[in-house]
């Protein structure tokens, strides 16, 4: 595991020099923050992760070994440079709210000088990140991840509801009209079609019989 350790007064400056903080990594990156807080007395961490680009359970695990162990000697560590995968993560799990994360090393600096020159003043670290990690940091990371679903391909789908489909009414005169043969008979032919009322051309049988017998009429009083 690649790294920097960089100490001004009370500040410790841990620079992580890897691109993947996962369980290759991990183990020894926590054994490395027990040494500086418990056997150096370093309180105050500011850990550089700009070179991180993924992360895993092993490595959050790292950092909340960090976070715990600079709480219970009253102090804390910040976390710099996350970029952005590694702060989706967090916050899916809601470590983005209980570890200190900040933008820059000196908004951490401030900050942390701040903690320092006013240490009776509680409120400056909140006790429900003081009391973040039980006993097995590995378990609490594996609690955080618990909630988040694994997508895979045998995964059923029986909960999604298909959309509706409208069906077409579909009338004659959408249909597309047939050419008919010439040669073809017509269905209507010699059928007996109802006489048609009105005037014009569509006269009557009767009417045609009643000409012809007042013709003849007339024809008659002529001869005589």
């Amino acid at each position: 595991m690649k790294f920097t350790v960089e100490t001004k007064k009370d500040l410790t400056i841990f620079k992580l020099q890897e691109t993947r903080l996962d369980a290759t990594v991990a183990p020894e990156l926590k054994s490395e923050f027990i040494v500086l807080i418990e056997a150096e007395g370093k309180k105050y961490l500011i850990i550089d992760l700009s070179q991180v680009d993924v992360i895993d359970s092993s490595g959050i695990g790292a950092m909340l070994v960090a976070h715990r162990q600079t709480a219970d000697h009253d102090g804390f560590a910040a976390f710099v440079g996350i970029r952005n995968r590694v702060r989706d993560l967090l916050k899916m799990t809601g470590l983005d709210k209980q570890l200190y994360i900040f933008s820059s090393i000196q908004e951490a600096i401030s900050s942390i000088e701040t903690v320092d020159s006013d240490d009776e003043d509680e409120d400056i670290i909140p006790t429900a990140k003081r009391s973040l990690a039980p006993d097995d940091e590995d378990e609490l990371t594996e609690d955080l991840l618990h909630g988040i679903p694994e997508i895979t391909d045998d995964m059923p789908f029986t909960d999604l509801e298909a959309p509706e489909i409208e069906e077409h009414d579909f009338k004659e005169k959408d249909e597309p009209e047939e050419d008919h043969d010439e040669d073809e008979p017509d269905d209507d032919e010699g059928e007996e079609k109802p006489a048609r009322k009105g005037k014009g051309k569509g006269k009557s049988k009767d009417s045609a019989d009643k000409k012809g017998t007042k013709k003849a009429k007339t024809t008659k009083k002529k001869s005589k």
